[in-house]
């Protein structure tokens, strides 16, 4: 995660910050989460969150920072709830802090890179494909755990578990097509 934090998000999560009262957590996936923690330029103008605590805040803080409001007309970025994102069971025991000690009452946190890899199934477009092989070249990232993961906490919760299977080997060749291509250009 870099040291200082990138423009526009600085003063866009300063401004966010002073304007709560009181500790508010987000849990947060997508293209911001991989920029930030993981180091991926991947040009995003959201922070997608799939959980707010305390919930009851949820609504006043998209009313603050949400798209089309206040801070996002003042500084060209916004905050995003992603109700829809699939995530393993135990996501939360994997989760980073973000910015720890740089806001007085904001609390960011990235869930890990195997279940940001893993929300992005469902969805399964070139962007996600994109992010989740670079993802897993950039950090250090295990296919042998993703697959664990997979298996132990995702699979059975999904609906279409076929389709699900399908795409989720598929990703593990691109990856591992990934990780051969670079070990042989390290040669």
């Amino acid at each position: 995660m870099p040291n200082e934090i990138p423009e526009p998000w600085n003063h866009f999560l300063h401004d966010l910050d002073n304007s709560l009262d009181r500790e508010l957590s987000l849990v947060c996936i997508g293209g911001f989460v991989l920029a930030m923690l993981y180091g991926l330029a991947r040009p995003t103008s959201d922070i997608d969150f799939i959980e707010c605590r305390p919930k009851a805040e949820s609504k006043r803080l998209l009313d603050i920072a949400g798209e089309g409001k206040r801070l996002h007309k003042k500084h060209g970025v916004f905050l995003q709830y992603v109700s829809v994102a699939q995530l393993p069971d135990n996501y939360e025991d994997r989760l980073a802090a973000m910015f720890e000690g740089e806001f007085t009452y904001l609390r960011l946190y990235a869930v890990g890179a195997y279940d940001l890899a893993l929300s992005k199934l469902e969805r399964n477009s070139e962007k996600d494909r994109d992010d989740v092989t670079r993802l897993a070249s950039a950090s250090d990232f295990d296919p042998q755990e993703l697959e664990r993961i997979y298996e132990e906490e995702f699979r059975l919760y999904v609906e279409d578990r076929l389709f699900h299977r399908t795409t989720f080997e598929f990703w593990l060749e691109l990856i591992n097509e990934k990780n051969s291509a670079s070990e042989g250009q390290d040669q």
